[in-house]
């Protein structure tokens, strides 16, 4: 679905993340213009990768390991039970956004955290043995998933500098109401 929607539109060289082979930007501001075009009613879901605790344990080959898994797991949720228009994007480094019709909002944010939990142990398991075998882990290190919903109204004017300001100041107020270090 991801990959036959890029198709469609003409995804621009240059514009898909060499790891992951997702979209980015420049397929994010179209999509989003077409969705305001058509006066659709929709949900971002930024999904952040808080890595800084656990690069400097797995390295940058570890690091993107798990960038890798997270973006696999992602576009899975989003291909088994998203729709059509439904899409996933790379934006850079550990930051996703999911574009989704806003009924499947909760169900996509569980799902991700339901199998993220699930199966990130496993995987950071296999970095804990390439990396050393002598080295403990604790909970606190293993790598922290945080989701962010901005809804979008029919027509609403939005953009990838809209929703940075506005994941920003989520953070900023999960910061400081939960005392929250991202």
């Amino acid at each position: 679905m991801i990959l036959s929607c890029m198709k469609a539109i003409g995804l621009v060289a240059g514009d898909t993340n060499p790891l992951t082979g997702l979209p980015g930007k420049v397929f994010l501001e179209r999509e989003l213009l077409k969705r305001i075009d058509e006066r659709l009613s929709f949900s971002i879901i930024y999904v952040y990768l808080a890595q800084k605790a656990y690069k400097k344990k797995y390295g940058l080959s570890g690091a993107n390991r798990i960038v890798l898994f997270t973006s696999k797991l992602l576009a899975n949720i989003v291909k088994k039970y998203g729709e059509e228009k439904d899409f996933l994007v790379h934006i850079k480094g550990d930051n996703f956004i999911a574009v989704i019709e806003k009924e499947r909002i909760d169900a996509f944010c569980e799902r991700t955290v339901k199998y993220f939990d699930n199966l990130i142990i496993p995987l950071v398991e296999q970095e804990k043995q390439l990396k050393s075998k002598s080295v403990v882990y604790n909970r606190e290190c293993f790598p922290i998933i945080s989701i962010y919903i901005i809804d979008c109204e029919k027509g609403e004017k939005i953009n990838f500098k809209i929703i940075s300001n506005k994941v920003e100041q989520l953070k900023y107020h999960s910061k400081s109401v939960h005392g929250i270090k991202i």
